[in-house]
């Protein structure tokens, strides 16, 4: 009878100890990606804005506007936005997003921002270096005025017609 006990428990441990070992075979499946597929999202790293983070940066922004369209090419930022109302919504938008691009990430030197109005044709560009933050560049002035103030004070705002 004692050698049954041993058995009936050697093959009950044996058993667990394979379910447990098959139980892991996903989990190192997982980290060898090298099914030549690349993820469509990647962590943001803070500190520098890739082609690869870009959707996840973007995500991560409490924004109200419609984005129409995004580039990122060796320092420049593109960004099209479709206008929406309130404004003042718009400019607090556009104030995050350059907040984000100059405070937060180091690699991003100059953005234009383009906001198509109504009609699909007109529209404001937004010219944004970030030498014109040298007197401040944590952005510390915009929390003492309104968005459209900073925005107007310290970038260039042209109303233009955007190209399609």
């Amino acid at each position: 009878m004692e050698g049954l006990g041993r058995r009936l428990f050697a093959s009950i441990f044996i058993s667990l100890m394979a379910a447990g070992l098959l139980s892991l075979l996903p989990a190192l499946d997982s980290q060898d990606q090298g099914n030549g597929e690349i993820p469509a999202f990647h962590s943001h790293t803070e500190g520098s804005l890739t082609q690869e983070t870009l959707v996840n940066f973007l995500l991560q922004q409490p924004l109200h506007v419609q984005l129409d369209r995004v580039d990122l090419e060796q320092g420049r930022l593109l960004i099209r936005l479709k206008e929406m109302n309130p404004e003042e919504k718009v400019y607090n938008d556009i104030l995050t997003l350059l907040y984000s691009s100059f405070v937060e990430v180091s690699n991003v030197e100059f953005i234009k921002l383009q906001i198509t109005l109504t009609d699909g044709r007109q529209g404001l560009t937004l010219y944004a270096n970030r030498s014109d933050l040298a007197d401040d560049p944590q952005m510390q002035r915009a929390k003492k005025m309104s968005a459209r103030e900073y925005i107007e004070q310290t970038f260039r705002l042209v109303q233009e017609e955007i190209p399609r």
